[in-house]
């Protein structure tokens, strides 16, 4: 008999609402919460893309650049000294390969990091972002989207303006 007077009064704190919607609210908030959230996730991730896209369309050309030079492609094992020593997310990297390797590189080095998008699709969706009037993905296209011919972003002061005009001196032909 210990406890009978208190027998009407044991309720969890939700069961004290006055409305049936805030009942319903609050005892089935789950379902609603773990939809939400995924929304949020696939969201965040599609941003996240979109950052890491611009990271590497203006910045990952120069650095390959200073390091390597100008070439038509670089090696993955290039690509990945740069991302390394830049601090690039290493879960990106097959937008790297993607833009910079040949396409049976980009097969071979982008394995361990799937899942990820296509490299058509990683093409496509620079080609529509940065390069409006057809332009054709090169290395010479890139580094004239770069962020470092102003000195904004990553390095500044006249150091990497002067040296993003001088690797720019170095293309011969200007298509290439």
């Amino acid at each position: 008999m210990q406890n009978t007077h208190n027998k009407h009064f044991k309720r969890n704190k939700n069961s004290w609402l006055g409305s049936a919607s805030l009942h319903i609210i609050t005892n089935y908030f789950c379902p609603l919460k773990w939809a939400l959230t995924v929304i949020a996730m696939n969201l965040l991730r599609s941003l996240l893309y979109e950052f890491q896209y611009s990271k590497y369309v203006r910045q990952a050309p120069f650095y390959l650049m200073r390091h390597f030079g100008v070439r038509s492609h670089y090696k993955p094992e290039s690509v990945d000294f740069v991302l390394g020593k830049y601090s690039f997310s290493a879960r990106f990297r097959p937008i790297a390969y993607a833009i910079f390797c040949k396409p049976e590189d980009y097969q071979t080095a982008s394995q361990p990091y799937l899942p990820h998008p296509s490299r058509e699709f990683i093409i496509d969706k620079i080609s529509s972002r940065y390069f409006k009037n057809g332009e054709s993905i090169t290395l010479y296209t890139l580094m004239k989207r770069s962020m470092f011919k102003s000195c904004a972003g990553g390095e500044t002061g006249p150091s990497a303006s002067e040296e993003y005009w001088s690797l720019m001196s170095k293309f011969d032909d200007k298509s290439s």
